[in-house]
């Protein structure tokens, strides 16, 4: 992981505003998107590397709508979206094993891609992926087991 962090400081540094117009830029961008989904554990899964890489994409699409790396960026923002869906899959477990339902809702209901608490721009990312169909499935078995209220 360490040679994509070496990377990413790389590829930082030909996005200084300083060095526009060399050409650089829509290559600089897309790597450095690249070197967070390198980080990316699968088995250990890092919600802030997860959500780098997600902001530098959501850049490097906005910054450049016809980039020469467009279907891939696309395709590598896609991935890192199940990433982050199964992230909070994972906190949602980990909330479950310490007796919290409210915490394992909230982080289901973020994998589903629902936008709790103002979290609306996490949620669209989250539409749509698998994790949000077992997140979905997941709430609503756990509304079915809820006791009825009086």
């Amino acid at each position: 992981a360490g040679e994509f962090i070496d990377a990413a400081q790389f590829y930082s540094g030909l996005l200084d505003p300083d060095l526009r117009g060399l050409g650089y830029e829509d290559q600089a961008a897309y790597r450095l998107g690249m070197c967070s989904l390198q980080r990316v554990e699968p088995d250990k899964l890092n919600g802030t590397v997860i959500q780098q890489g997600l902001d530098q994409f959501r850049a490097y699409l906005v910054d450049f709508p016809q980039g020469l790396h467009r279907t891939e960026a696309e395709a590598a923002r896609a991935e890192l979206s199940e990433f982050l869906g199964g992230y909070h899959l994972m906190l949602a477990d980990y909330y479950r094993r310490i007796d919290n339902p409210p915490g394992e809702r909230f982080h289901l209901e973020l994998a589903a891609g629902r936008a709790p608490l103002g979290h609306r721009e996490l949620a669209g990312e989250l539409r749509g992926t698998q994790a949000a169909a077992e997140a979905e499935d997941r709430l609503k078995a756990l509304d079915a087991a809820a006791p009825a209220a009086p």
